[in-house]
């Protein structure tokens, strides 16, 4: 909404403004800035669409009972065109206040663009922790390690859904404890872990949650020698974090 207006230094020596005052007073002219006042507030346009002369008249406090309007616009103060009464030049005069809707609309489409971006970010990181998360038993065969693609299991691990569902549980009690698995520590842990039965990683990891550890230590599980590396048949590490 607009507060103020543009008035020109010279208005009230302009000729159209001396002859308003010769022919109706100096309550046409006050009259005058009250309708241009209203226009800016109200008719930011300068089109005073839907108003009658009477509106116009209580528009701009004129009460005296013969009318200025008619002398408004042989002066070409005010205009008339398609129905609807104009204030002269408006948007010359007031460039600012005319456009006023159209700078709320761009403010206001502005504001929708930063809230839709907003909500897309929210979307995506929603989205992605719960792709952390989330699997199925296409996943579970098909899929490599979301996280870190490249990393292999035994195909005793990939092809165990409890092996990936602890993993799972794993990473979760990892980012609630605000301690984030980095790309060196998920190495470290599926390197060790790849030595020992599924059986027995699941319990290590089962035992760190349990315990508060920030780490996995299947050897407090099993204290049997780790099973010496293999020719198994290598395949992605499934599942989602």
């Amino acid at each position: 909404m607009n507060i103020d207006m543009r008035l020109k230094l010279g208005f009230l020596d302009h000729p159209k403004i001396i002859k308003l005052k010769r022919r109706c007073g100096a309550d046409a002219v006050l009259s005058l800035l009250r309708l241009w006042c209203y226009a800016a507030e109200n008719k930011p346009g300068g089109i005073l669409s839907g108003m009658d002369e009477e509106d116009i008249e209580i528009a701009s406090c004129w009460e005296h009972t013969e009318s200025m309007l008619p002398v408004c616009t042989e002066l070409k103060l005010i205009t008339k065109k398609g129905g609807n009464y104009i204030i002269h030049d408006w948007k010359d005069h007031n460039p600012w206040a005319a456009n006023a809707e159209s700078r709320s609309e761009t403010a206001r489409l502005a504001a929708t663009t930063r809230w839709e971006k907003d909500k897309e970010k929210r979307k995506v990181k929603s989205y992605a922790f719960s792709m952390q998360c989330a699997y199925d038993e296409h996943a579970l065969s098909n899929a490599p390690f979301l996280s870190f693609p490249y990393l292999t299991l035994p195909k005793e691990y990939a092809h165990s859904k409890e092996f990936a569902e602890c993993w799972v549980s794993w990473e979760k009690y990892r980012h609630e404890m605000k301690k984030t698995l980095k790309q060196s520590t998920v190495e470290k842990q599926i390197k060790s872990l790849s030595k020992y039965p599924v059986g027995v990683s699941i319990k290590a990891i089962d035992k760190s949650i349990e315990s508060g550890w920030t780490g996995i230590f299947p050897e407090k599980i099993e204290d049997k020698k780790p099973a010496q590396p293999n020719d198994q048949q290598w395949m992605p590490l499934t599942g989602g974090m």
